[in-house]
């Protein structure tokens, strides 16, 4: 029976190919952006998700009030607490305490910086390190020996084996040297566990008072009654503090949900489960458009299929029959929909992973079993309302040439394309104030020129920095004697962080801010690179512009404004090859009366006017529906920014008037070639 629906569904397929393309196209194109974003979302919720029983490691998070009463989160804790936990309490099955501080790392000549984490406790096992060499149980058992990882070693030998060999490890003015006893591998992308060298705590190394406290519990233990149990034993001076133990999954997207008032520390930027909500609806959205496409177009030529319908149900075919008949149809459809997709979806991998500055791979077999359900999903919805409606056409009807008229057939059809154009003219409304705040926010005056002004941290409490912190004025005067240089100041902070207060300081400055001309950048550059070498030769030269600085604060919203932006092109995409479907069966179904009108002296843009109005009515109706739903979404993604643009009417009028151009122009396309036909040659025919 189903090699029958197959063979059917290719044959009408084959007599209707310019339908069955706009079908297709449109299918590839919303599960294209379906695969695109279900990757995003994923990566986003795989953070450390794949840690050996990740779902009973938790972080131990600190709550307390300050004096002012306001509520402070911290996770650097005694290391006091780690000793107690390991031997206290008995659901505690495992303990890691650590911290990662930046250094420098220096041998055989290489020199680079990253990040030095030193452990107490058998991280490897706890976090599922992969050690590809060495023996990393000597963490615990020999003084000042370190793991690295593939590229850090390679960074530093090169080629040779570093098993064996020393490292120093500068922090400040302190330099150690510490033996290489492993090579673990490159730590994943998605982890908020910056383990690039492991190195103990009981090592001749830096004082550790506390740091962050991760524990893993034995299976159903009562998270609740250790929580309660901490706060009694290690209360603070304010007698408010307790302790929350979030699951270590969870960190990334849910700590501003799960730890009240907590506003980040000073490791990565965390992200919020929030921000993929909107994510999830676009995709969510444009596969809807690709969709209603699929069930216009199929309901819209239910009358060419009339007598079909009626011929197998007189010859025995029951309703579920009929049924199967377009949900195979529909799969047919999506199946072949799907190849496409996927090399669309390589196609444009690269660009959209730059877009969400996340390191995004696709590969069918990791990603077969959601693939193949949002494919049915699809294939599903898409066939649903079809195979519904087609099935219950009456026999006698059908082979009279009459459609069965259900109430709500024609106001369903029309509602859908309402959808299509709402969704539309939102997806332009947004996408438009998103670009108005960027501008606004890229232009406001902070007080101060932050253009062409290069950024330079030569001054620090590192031992190749240290002796210049006294001669903040010698340092200045040395780069202000290139001519391209105008003026030159020091600071303890930089700029950009939501009120700033600026006051004297003499002392303890550790940037050095130029401000340079916008002529013959990179020779200024050169030079400033040549004195940096002059002051401190030892250290790769490192500079960065201000204003690139400040852009950086936005980059979410800015990212948001790039998604909105493609968004709104795919939407406007799909729904014109909609409409081409539509307005070419309109036409088709009218090619008699067109071509009578013509015979009788009607002009062709008369009877263009005369199937353009309808549609154009429905663009006007969704933009009416849109402008108020754009307008509430606007204005509370608006209240996140301190300067915010008034919310005119000029994002709105856009909207409409680009949904109302884009229905006249793709309409009337395919009403005029319909309008341009012989009518002598179209009445032979008829």
């Amino acid at each position: 029976m189903f090699y029958n629906f197959l063979t059917v569904a290719i044959r009408n397929a084959m007599r209707h190919k310019f339908y069955a393309i706009i079908s297709l196209s449109s299918l590839a194109i919303g599960l294209t952006c379906a695969v695109l974003i279900m990757l995003s979302i994923r990566y986003e919720m795989s953070y450390d998700a794949f840690r050996p029983h990740a779902n009973r490691v938790y972080r131990i998070m600190k709550r307390d009030v300050n004096a002012r009463g306001q509520v402070e989160w911290r996770n650097a804790l005694p290391v006091e607490m780690a000793a107690h936990l390991r031997h206290e309490y008995p659901e505690v099955e495992a303990v890691v305490q650590y911290r990662r501080i930046t250094s420098w790392f220096r041998t055989e000549g290489r020199l680079f910086q990253q990040r030095l984490c030193q452990v107490d406790g058998d991280v490897v096992d706890f976090f599922g390190l992969g050690i590809i060499r060495g023996d990393a149980a000597a963490l615990n058992r020999r003084d000042a020996s370190i793991v690295l990882t593939q590229s850090g070693a390679k960074k530093l030998y090169g080629n040779t084996d570093p098993i064996g060999r020393t490292v120093e490890v500068q922090r400040e003015t302190r330099i150690l040297s510490f033996t290489v006893v492993a090579i673990m591998k490159d730590r994943p992308t998605n982890t908020r566990l910056e383990l690039d060298s492991v190195t103990y705590f009981k090592s001749d190394n830096w004082a550790i008072r506390s740091a962050p406290i991760y524990v893993r519990l034995r299976p159903n233990a009562d998270v609740a009654a250790l929580e309660r149990a901490l706060a009694a034993r290690f209360p603070s001076k304010s007698q408010d503090a307790t302790y929350h133990l979030q699951a270590l999954p969870r960190i990334h997207l849910y700590s501003r949900i799960d730890l009240e008032g907590f506003t980040g520390d000073s490791g990565m930027l965390y992200g919020d489960i929030r921000d993929l909500y909107p994510l999830s609806v676009l995709g969510l959205g444009i596969l809807l458009i690709a969709c209603i496409n699929f069930m216009n177009l199929a309901t819209a030529r239910s009358a060419i299929r009339a007598r079909e319908i009626g011929l197998r149900k007189v010859v025995g075919a029951r309703r579920q029959h009929i049924m199967g008949q377009f949900l195979c149809e529909s799969v047919l459809f999506t199946g072949v929909a799907l190849p496409l997709s996927f090399g669309l979806t390589m196609l444009l991998l690269p660009q959209f992973s730059g877009l969400m500055g996340q390191p995004l791979v696709f590969t069918i077999s990791d990603h077969v079993l959601w693939i193949v359900c949002i494919a049915l999903i699809t294939a599903l919805v898409s066939g649903s309302y079809p195979a519904f409606y087609l099935s219950a056409q009456q026999p006698v009807d059908a082979l009279k040439g009459l459609r069965n008229r259900f109430p709500g057939d024609l106001w369903l059809r029309k509602g859908l394309v309402v959808v299509q154009f709402a969704v539309s003219a939102i997806l332009i409304a947004s996408t438009l104030v998103v670009y108005q705040q960027m501008g606004l926010v890229h232009g406001k005056y902070l007080g101060f020129d932050r253009d062409q002004i290069v950024v330079v941290k030569i001054f620090g409490p590192d031992a190749e920095q240290i002796h210049l912190n006294g001669q903040y004025n010698a340092v200045k005067q040395r780069f202000l004697q290139h001519p391209n240089i105008v003026a030159a100041g020091t600071s303890l902070d930089l700029p950009g962080l939501g009120p700033v207060v600026l006051s004297a300081a003499g002392t303890d400055l550790k940037y050095l801010h130029l401000k340079i001309k916008s002529d013959r950048i990179r020779e200024t550059m050169a030079f400033v690179e040549e004195t940096w070498t002059h002051f401190i030769p030892t250290r790769p030269f490192e500079y960065f512009f201000i204003d690139d600085y400040i852009d950086s604060k936005y980059r979410r919203e800015q990212r948001q404004g790039h998604i909105f932006t493609r968004s709104a092109i795919v939407a406007i995409v799909l729904a014109c090859l909609g409409l081409a479907g539509l307005a070419a069966f309109a036409a088709e179904q009218r090619t008699r009366e067109i071509s009578i009108r013509k015979v009788l002296g009607a002009p062709a843009s008369h009877l263009v006017v005369l199937i353009i109005r309808d549609f154009a009515r429905l663009a006007v109706f969704a933009s009416t529906i849109a402008c108020p739903v754009g307008y509430f979404l606007m204005r509370d993604w608006l209240q996140n920014f301190a300067y915010r643009v008034d919310l005119g009417f000029f994002p709105f009028v856009v909207s409409v008037l680009g949904v109302v151009v884009a229905t006249i122009l793709v309409v009337g396309y395919q009403v005029y070639k319909a309008a341009s036909a012989n009518p002598a040659e179209v009445l032979r025919r008829e």
